[in-house]
């Protein structure tokens, strides 16, 4: 398959309390237990190139890291916030500028 851009992003979605193991599935973020799914699919034609799981605990980019995948380096990959650092394992990333109190964005932006 010849991707051009692909999309990354993770969510995480609420489970029933488990009960043992609490800690491992609890997101502070949530504020509950949660699975997280990472998805990975191409921009084009919306169709799902991979998915991985894991506890609602791990980091986006931790999870990203530890399912291994590998992205060509032609191949534009475009993430969210939560994946600061895939920079440094693919060149061809862009991540979205974030706004601070004294740099405000612009429209360009």
């Amino acid at each position: 398959m010849n991707y051009e851009v692909v999309l990354i992003d993770a969510t995480e979605s609420p489970i029933e309390r488990p009960k043992k193991k609490q800690k491992f599935y609890y997101s502070g973020k949530k504020k509950r237990h949660t699975l997280k799914t990472q998805i990975v699919l191409d921009k084009k034609t919306h169709q799902v190139i991979c998915t991985d799981f894991s506890n609602g605990k791990k980091h986006d980019f931790r999870l990203f890291k530890e399912s291994k995948i590998l992205i060509h380096p032609k191949v534009k990959a475009i993430t969210d916030t939560g994946y600061q650092g895939i920079q440094k394992i693919h060149n061809n990333s862009k991540l979205p500028k974030k706004k601070s109190k004294k740099n405000p964005l612009t429209k360009n932006d």
